[in-house]
């Protein structure tokens, strides 16, 4: 069985921590802090290994969108 990945329009973009942390200029260990400790950031854990952030709620954290790929 073939499975079939894509987003769907109502799913948030995810992003990763090194994502997340190359859009604030920071290191990625400031935004594990602001997840675990300042508790800035929900985490969406796709599996033990692997967490990942809406893009809506980072850009929102940060002052805005933002264009940085």
């Amino acid at each position: 069985m073939i499975k079939n990945y894509y987003l769907h329009a109502s799913r948030p973009e995810l992003l990763s921590r090194k994502q997340v942390a190359k859009m604030a200029g920071v290191h990625p260990g400031t935004v594990k802090r602001w997840e675990r400790r300042d508790k800035v950031l929900t985490p969406i854990r796709i599996n033990s290994r692997v967490i990942r952030y809406d893009k809506a709620e980072v850009d929102k954290l940060l002052g805005g969108p933002r264009n940085d790929d």
